[in-house]
């Protein structure tokens, strides 16, 4: 496995639990991030803007802005944003809610995770994770 790819597997399942436990105990999560630095620290990144709910589009704007920024300063070399969407799930006529996750790599590396989930009765059920190619938004910011 590339270093590319390790770094942004790494990021993904350093995180996605989080995800995954704010769904089980709120039902809904707000976008968060995560990021590798250089030196292959893993860090967390929020958002807050003072606003208790900020409205979930000027979070992931923000964090993208902040993600691209330290990106264009060499500060990281990895980064995950996680957000909650709607999706159609491949090789099915199902549209699901998911967990979705771009994950960006210095090196051009990009990709759009997702994992359909459901919740019962308070309990989360996931699907199987699928991707799609990227946009590059962190480091084709600049």
């Amino acid at each position: 496995m590339d270093a590319a790819r390790e770094a942004l597997n790494t990021l993904l399942g350093s995180f996605i639990g989080f995800a995954e436990q704010m769904l089980e105990q709120h039902g809904e999560f707000y976008p968060y991030a995560g990021a590798m630095k250089p030196t292959g620290e893993v860090v967390s990144i929020g958002h807050h803007d003072g606003d208790e709910q900020p409205p979930r589009i000027e979070a992931l704007e923000s964090l993208r802005g902040f993600l691209a920024a330290e990106a264009a300063a060499g500060r990281i070399d990895a980064t995950a944003l996680f957000y909650d969407c709607r999706v159609s799930v491949p090789d099915s006529d199902a549209i699901s809610d998911a967990i979705a996750v771009e994950l960006d790599h210095r090196s051009g590396s990009s990709l759009v995770c997702y994992l359909p989930y459901r919740l019962a009765d308070g309990t989360l059920e996931t699907g199987d994770i699928f991707a799609n190619e990227g946009a590059n938004a962190v480091f084709g910011a600049g």
